[in-house]
Protein backbone atom coordinates (compact mmCIF):
# COMPACT_ATOMS: atom_id res chain seq x y z
CA UNK A 1 0.00 0.00 0.00
CA UNK A 2 2.81 2.29 0.74
CA UNK A 3 4.35 1.91 -2.78
CA UNK A 4 1.06 2.72 -4.12
CA UNK A 5 1.15 5.79 -2.20
CA UNK A 6 4.24 6.84 -3.22
CA UNK A 7 4.03 6.11 -6.86
CA UNK A 8 0.79 8.81 -6.57
CA UNK A 9 2.47 11.26 -4.90
CA UNK A 10 5.34 11.21 -7.66
CA UNK A 11 2.60 11.32 -10.55
CA UNK A 12 0.55 14.43 -8.37
CA UNK A 13 3.92 16.24 -8.21
CA UNK A 14 4.32 15.83 -11.92
CA UNK A 15 0.63 17.15 -12.42
CA UNK A 16 1.52 20.13 -10.66
CA UNK A 17 4.81 20.32 -12.28
CA UNK A 18 3.53 20.31 -15.70
CA UNK A 19 0.37 22.11 -14.50
CA UNK A 20 2.89 25.42 -13.46
CA UNK A 21 4.67 24.58 -16.60
CA UNK A 22 1.66 25.23 -18.97
CA UNK A 23 0.52 28.12 -17.11
CA UNK A 24 3.91 29.76 -17.74
CA UNK A 25 3.77 28.61 -21.21
CA UNK A 26 0.33 30.50 -21.23
CA UNK A 27 1.36 33.51 -19.88
CA UNK A 28 4.85 34.29 -22.21
CA UNK A 29 2.49 33.75 -24.85
CA UNK A 30 0.05 36.17 -23.70
CA UNK A 31 2.80 38.18 -23.40
CA UNK A 32 4.11 38.18 -27.12
CA UNK A 33 0.56 38.73 -28.33
CA UNK A 34 0.64 41.69 -26.45
CA UNK A 35 3.83 43.02 -27.73
CA UNK A 36 3.32 41.84 -31.01
CA UNK A 37 -0.26 44.10 -30.96
CA UNK A 38 1.83 46.95 -29.79
CA UNK A 39 4.15 46.98 -32.59
CA UNK A 40 1.44 46.65 -35.35
CA UNK A 41 0.18 49.68 -33.62
CA UNK A 42 3.43 51.45 -33.87
CA UNK A 43 4.15 50.50 -37.29
CA UNK A 44 0.25 51.71 -38.45
CA UNK A 45 1.24 55.01 -36.70
CA UNK A 46 4.61 55.24 -38.76
CA UNK A 47 3.02 54.46 -41.88
CA UNK A 48 0.63 57.13 -41.14
CA UNK A 49 3.58 59.44 -40.46
CA UNK A 50 5.59 58.41 -43.67
CA UNK A 51 2.24 58.89 -46.30
CA UNK A 52 2.08 62.56 -43.84
CA UNK A 53 5.41 63.41 -45.03
CA UNK A 54 5.39 62.01 -48.29
CA UNK A 55 2.57 63.95 -49.24
CA UNK A 56 4.13 67.16 -47.96
CA UNK A 57 6.79 66.38 -49.74
CA UNK A 58 4.78 66.31 -52.62
CA UNK A 59 2.77 69.35 -52.51
CA UNK A 60 5.87 71.39 -52.00
CA UNK A 61 8.02 69.91 -54.75
CA UNK A 62 6.91 72.21 -57.19
CA UNK A 63 7.79 75.10 -55.78
CA UNK A 64 11.32 74.43 -54.83
CA UNK A 65 11.90 73.46 -58.77
CA UNK A 66 10.63 77.05 -59.20
CA UNK A 67 13.05 78.29 -56.87
CA UNK A 68 15.62 76.30 -58.15
CA UNK A 69 14.83 77.30 -61.75
CA UNK A 70 14.73 81.10 -60.91
CA UNK A 71 18.45 80.66 -59.70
Amino acid sequence: MKRFQLEDDKQRAELRRVRFEMSMADWEVEKWEHQLELIKKELEEHDKSLALLQQAGKSSEPAALKAQATQ
